[in-house]
C-alpha cells in the first residue's frame, strides 16, 4: 500500500483536502513558487533574526506595511522603500542577479564595486524589516563580499555621508508636494562603494606589517 496516495482517490495525501489530482497540481505549483521567492528572503531574514533576538518579537520576520525615510540632508525630501507586498519578488531579483554574477567572484575591483552597488540598492529599496535593515544589509553585504575576496570598511566614510547617498539611492516624493517625485540616483552610493571596497588581499598584508 502506498503511504502518500489515498487508495479512495488515487490522489496523493494533502493538506488541502484536494482530491482531484488536475486540480492539486496547479495548486501544488501555485504554492510552492511562493515558498521559492521567500526563500530567497530567507537569509536575511536569518541574519535580521540573529541580531535582533534579544530585542524584538518579530526579528526576522518582513514588514507588513509601506514605509518611507526622510531624506538626512533635504527634509522636504522622503525616501520610498518597496511596497510591502513586493518584498518577496525583489528579494528574489536579488537573488538571481547575485546568483548569474556568480556571487561577484573573480571581478577586478571596479567591477566588483559596481555589482555590490547594484545589490545594496535593491536590498535597500526592499528594506524588508520594520527596522534594522541597514545592519542586517551590511552584514550580508560584508560576507558576500569576503568571499569575493574583498571588504568593506564602513568606517572609511562618514555616516551623514552614507546615509545622504543611501537616501537618493531611493525614488523620493516631495513632502510639501506629494506630486512632485524624483527618480532613484545610485551615483553617490556608487561613489561611497569605491571609498569602503578593499581587496581582502590589502587588508590581509596591512594586518602583516603592524
Amino acid at each position: 500500500m502506498d503511504p502518500y496516495v489515498d487508495p479512495t482517490t488515487r490522489v496523493n495525501f494533502n493538506r488541502l483536502g484536494i482530491t482531484d489530482s488536475r486540480v492539486l497540481q496547479v495548486a501544488e505549483y501555485q504554492a510552492t513558487a511562493i515558498r521559492i521567492q521567500q526563500l530567497d528572503l530567507a537569509p536575511m531574514c536569518a541574519v535580521h533574526r540573529y541580531i535582533f533576538q534579544d530585542v524584538y518579537e518579530w526579528a526576522g520576520k518582513e514588514r507588513t506595511l509601506n514605509l518611507s525615510k526622510v531624506d538626512p540632508v533635504e527634509t522636504w525630501w522622503k525616501s520610498r522603500f518597496a511596497p510591502h507586498d513586493r518584498i518577496a519578488e525583489l528579494a528574489g531579483q536579488m537573488a538571481g542577479e547575485i546568483k548569474a554574477w556568480n556571487r561577484l567572484k573573480g571581478l577586478s575591483q571596479a567591477d566588483f564595486t559596481a555589482g555590490i552597488t547594484k545589490v545594496y540598492v535593491t536590498a535597500n529599496h526592499t528594506h524588508p524589516f520594520p527596522e534594522g535593515n541597514g545592519r542586517s544589509t551590511q552584514t550580508l553585504l560584508s560576507q558576500l563580499a569576503r568571499d569575493a575576496g574583498y571588504e568593506l570598511r564602513f568606517a572609511n566614510i562618514v555616516k551623514r555621508s552614507w546615509d545622504m547617498a543611501a537616501a537618493r539611492s531611493m525614488p523620493q516624493v516631495n513632502a510639501r508636494e506629494p506630486l512632485l517625485t524624483r527618480p532613484a540616483d545610485a551615483k553617490l552610493i556608487h561613489a561611497a562603494f569605491k571609498v569602503i571596497v578593499v581587496p581582502l588581499e590589502r587588508v590581509r598584508q596591512a594586518d602583516l606589517e603592524r
